[in-house]
């Protein structure tokens, strides 16, 4: 079972005081054991236990802040019996409740836990032999924890202000980088949608982007674009191997621009296609690297169409030659027959 971010500092605050008294307890026993003979140590020091064990047990996700506040204010009262009686030599102690309330609740408990520990102080005057030095030494104490915590608490305060200043500043880098997201995925959607095969190329001659008829066309590995693609270009149909330096993606990676330029393309299925290859330049920001965009567009069906016209076209003219030709033929005959002296004249 997890435990919350609030069990978890409880315990950490709780466990530390209790660290710091079993380690005092064991130094008392070994240089001092007459000093738990006295009944308010021996009692500060158990009900410092018993506290740590409730903080241990206890649902704290189900309690309220005001009654988690309560265990701090127990343990500055044990603490206060611990050092009762002593000249405050154990009073130093206050600081772990004094910080945990400094850090985690507004200034009014803070002030009340002074109050509680100022109380004690000035009981412990009052009831033991009060003198100018005890009192002195009374006031130092609580002036240097007064000072502690009023420094803790504006640290944590500014803290909490700087955590939520972050917390905000990233909610809105969030919520940007989803709008970036949803723009890219809807530029990427229209790009796929086209036919013509689209690239990204950088001056390293990278492929920053391709769409879906790119990797149809070159074949492609979508997962890795840096793989070489399974087509090659040549500069004519059964012609020769294009260089890399005169391939369309070497001359964008130059940020050379040309438009419509023919190629032909043999793909990984023994299938030829014409291309019409044109650049354009990239507008980019000053920490964005120079792009070129290539486009290519598949010709074949255009151009295999040209050439199946242009054969019509010649069949079609040699077919109607033919005919035309004997008709004037025997229409010069008839005439040669019927009219010889109008075919002299015509032929003069």
């Amino acid at each position: 079972m997890r435990t919350s971010p609030r069990s978890r500092s409880i315990w950490l605050w709780q466990l530390s005081l209790a660290a710091v008294i079993v380690i005092l307890t064991l130094a008392i026993v070994v240089l001092a054991p007459e000093q738990l003979a006295a009944p308010t140590t021996a009692a500060g020091i158990a009900l410092i236990l018993v506290f740590t064990v409730m903080a241990l047990i206890l649902p704290w996700d189900r309690i309220g802040r005001a009654t988690i506040a309560v265990l701090p204010l127990a343990d500055i009262l044990a603490i206060g019996l611990i050092a009762y009686g002593d000249d405050l030599r154990f009073g130093f102690l206050w600081v772990f409740p004094l910080a945990w309330l400094a850090s985690h609740f507004p200034l009014r408990w803070l002030v009340v836990a002074l109050g509680l520990v100022a109380a004690i102080v000035v009981a412990d005057a009052v009831t033991h032999n009060p003198s100018a030095a005890s009192t002195l030494r009374f006031l130092v104490v609580l002036l240097s924890l007064t000072f502690i915590s009023i420094t803790i608490h504006n640290s944590a305060r500014r803290s909490r202000a700087f955590t939520r200043l972050l917390r905000r500043q990233t909610d809105r880098l969030e919520s940007t980088l989803e709008r970036v997201r949803a723009q890219e995925r809807r530029v990427n959607q229209v790009l796929n949608g086209l036919d013509s095969a689209i690239a990204r190329v950088d001056n390293e001659g990278r492929l920053l982007g391709i769409n879906d008829a790119y990797v149809a066309l070159y074949g492609m590995d979508v997962r890795d674009a840096t793989r070489p693609s399974t087509s090659v270009e040549y500069d004519a149909r059964g012609g020769t191997a294009l260089r890399e330096a005169d391939r369309p993606v070497a001359r964008a990676a130059r940020g050379e621009l040309f438009s419509d330029e023919r190629l032909w393309l043999f793909d990984a299925e023994g299938r030829w296609h014409v291309l019409s290859a044109s650049t354009r330049e990239l507008v980019h920001g000053p920490a964005e690297p120079e792009t070129t965009l290539l486009v290519i567009r598949d010709v074949t069906e255009a151009v295999e169409a040209e050439a199946a016209r242009r054969t019509l076209a010649t069949t079609v003219t040699h077919e109607l030659a033919n005919p035309l030709t004997a008709i004037v033929g025997y229409t010069d005959l008839l005439l040669e027959r019927t009219c010889p002296s109008a075919v002299a004249t015509a032929s003069s």
